[in-house]
C-alpha cells in the first residue's frame, strides 16, 4: 500500500464533512467524486457526469472547467488551468449563487488530469449586495443622503 492509499479514507472523511461542495471529474466529464455539500448546493444527490448536472440545473460545467471551451483536454497536458467564477442556478424554484474555484490537476503517472471544483454558497452575500446597491441608487435618485 502506497502513502496515498493510506490517506484515502482520511481524505474521504475530511472532504465529506466540509461545508464547501467538492466535485472531481475526469477529462471526459465523468464525476469521480462529489461530497454531500455538492449534492446540497446543486439540489440533487444523483449525478454521475457533468452532463447530468447541466440537464438538471442548467450549470454547464464542461464550459466552466475548460476556459478555452474545448470539449476535452488533450492527453498529456501538464498545464494547470485555474479560474474562479460565479454561477446562478435555480432548482425547484430556489435560486442560489455559487462561487466556484476550478482547476485541472495533473496526476503523477497518468496521461490526463482530473478537474477539481470547490463551490461555496454566496447567496446571502449576493442578496445583501443587492439591497445595499438598491439603497445606494435610491439615495442618488431621490437626492436623500440616507437610504
Amino acid at each position: 500500500m502506497n502513502a496515498l492509499e493510506q490517506f484515502t479514507p482520511l481524505m474521504d472523511a475530511v472532504i465529506s464533512h466540509i461545508h464547501d461542495g467538492v466535485i472531481l471529474t475526469d477529462y471526459k466529464g465523468k464525476v469521480l467524486f462529489h461530497n454531500p455539500a455538492a449534492d446540497e448546493l446543486l439540489g440533487f444527490p444523483r449525478f454521475d457526469s457533468v452532463g447530468a448536472i447541466e440537464k438538471s440545473t442548467g450549470f454547464d460545467l464542461r464550459k466552466s472547467l475548460i476556459p478555452s471551451g474545448d470539449a476535452s483536454l488533450p492527453a498529456g497536458r501538464t498545464l494547470i488551468n485555474k479560474h474562479r467564477f460565479e454561477q446562478r442556478i435555480t432548482r425547484d424554484g430556489k435560486t442560489r449563487f455559487l462561487e466556484v474555484h476550478s482547476s485541472t490537476v495533473p496526476l503523477p503517472g497518468k496521461p490526463s488530469p482530473i478537474h477539481l471544483m470547490v463551490m461555496s454558497d454566496i447567496t446571502d452575500r449576493r442578496r445583501l449586495q443587492s439591497v445595499l446597491n438598491e439603497n445606494r441608487i435610491s439615495g442618488l435618485v431621490t437626492g436623500s443622503s440616507h437610504g
